[in-house]
């Protein structure tokens, strides 16, 4: 029987299935599409979930924020190879009629060091969870910049996609993620997410020291969590049909500061 352990994310406690199918796309890529190898120094390896059953709601708020999600590192790792801190990881967003989440007062993310798995509990679902790769989207510098076929980015990418809705079995365009590479509605999230990192406003053009400036943080930058709300299981219809994208630069993350963690809101 394969061992499940336990992640935190719209809620205090959730399980999930510690299952890989890097091994599956990479058979896919091995034996069908072997013009696609050049592409491989670009994926990302990603954390994927959808939401199953609700199991229990309450009530919890942050002044005038809603509770969004709640990830626990320490169990994440028992699946993620890669150095993340430890502890728990609380999300909060304001519902808005008049306007999307684009200032800081709109969202809050609170770092607890030690953890604590029964605390701020709102909305308790089963999740399964799968470890995949993700590959830049089509405006990220990466891909700009390796004069990359685009068709062979795009079929990387639909080979990706498919084989993760047919595995996780969720019905929109965009997995719920943590870490990985965004995957932008509009093109790019990388681009935005360094303007408000480095406190750029967003206008129609740019000069070349602002592109540079640009262009050497967005690799800096580090996917928290994508959610799409498209989910018809997470109530913030406010937004429409919007993905949020939480960034937070890789010396905040590796020093454990959540303080400047970045909201990207996109949709269609």
């Amino acid at each position: 029987m394969e061992r499940k352990s336990c992640v935190y994310l719209r809620v205090s406690r959730k399980c999930m299935n510690n299952i890989s199918f890097q091994n599956q796309i990479d058979e896919i890529i091995k034996e069908n599409f072997p013009h696609l190898k050049q592409l491989k120094n670009l994926l990302q390896p990603t954390l994927i979930f959808n939401l199953g059953e609700k199991i229990e709601t309450e009530n919890t708020k942050l002044n005038e924020l809603n509770f969004l999600g709640k990830i626990n590192f320490s169990e994440i790792k028992e699946i993620w190879e890669e150095k993340i801190p430890n502890g728990d990881l609380l999300f909060y967003l304001k519902k808005s009629i008049d306007h999307y989440p684009i200032t800081k007062n709109d969202y809050k993310v609170i770092f607890h060091k030690n953890g604590n798995t029964e605390s701020s509990r709102i909305v308790e679902f089963n999740i399964d969870i799968s470890k995949s790769y993700t590959i830049p989207s089509y405006q990220e510098n990466i891909i700009l910049d390796s004069n990359i076929n685009e068709q062979y980015r795009e079929e990387l990418e639909e080979i990706i996609t498919e084989t993760n809705s047919q595995i996780n079995n969720y019905e929109y365009d965009f997995a719920h993620q943590i870490f990985g590479n965004p995957q932008a509605i509009q093109g790019t999230v990388k681009f935005h997410w360094a303007l408000n990192y480095l406190g750029f406003p967003l206008k129609s053009d740019y000069s070349e020291f602002e592109l540079n400036k640009i262009k050497q943080e967005e690799e800096n930058l580090i996917l928290l969590l994508q959610l799409n709300l498209s989910d018809a299981k997470i109530e913030f219809e406010v937004f429409g049909d919007s993905v949020l994208y939480f960034g937070i630069h890789k010396t905040d993350f590796d020093n454990e500061n959540f303080e400047n963690i970045i909201l990207e809101v996109q949709n269609t």
